[in-house]
């Protein structure tokens, strides 16, 4: 029994989405477990691959300098979110420990995102305007 509530609690506290473009449909938690892992991980690869596509806007858009910066800090962000994500799924002694695992990178990434979208909008701090930023919401 307080297993069951444990892995309720931990489940609804990570992001269920497949993000394709944005928030989408929840994972389904009625599907057998190993599916329900594959489905946190396609939303993880499908997170990481909108971050990937940010990175490169920023990539071409930024100075060197600050790009520099910007891929120093994000290789630093890398490694302290698999951590957080091996920490967390660590307390998970089941078969939904990858499903925790994967919904933490996902939840993550999609942080990131939301952190690094406005560098796209140098002015966003001025006007409070960003339309780039609207793509990676």
């Amino acid at each position: 029994m307080r297993f069951a509530a444990l892995l309720t609690l931990l489940l609804t506290q990570v992001p269920l989405t497949a993000a394709a473009a944005g928030p989408g449909p929840r994972c389904p938690t009625s599907l057998p477990q190993a599916e329900i892992n594959e489905c946190f991980e396609q939303a993880a690869e499908e997170t990481q691959a909108r971050l990937d596509g940010l990175l490169r806007e920023l990539k071409r858009t930024l100075s060197k300098k600050n790009w520099s910066l910007i891929k120093q800090s994000h290789n630093l962000w890398a490694d302290s979110r698999e951590l957080d994500c091996k920490v967390k799924a660590s307390f998970i002694d089941s078969p939904a420990r990858d499903a925790v695992h994967w919904g933490c990178r996902e939840q993550r990434t999609r942080e990131r995102m939301h952190q690094l979208r406005y560098y796209l909008c140098p002015r966003y701090n001025l006007t409070g305007q960003c339309e780039a930023a609207r793509r990676y919401e």
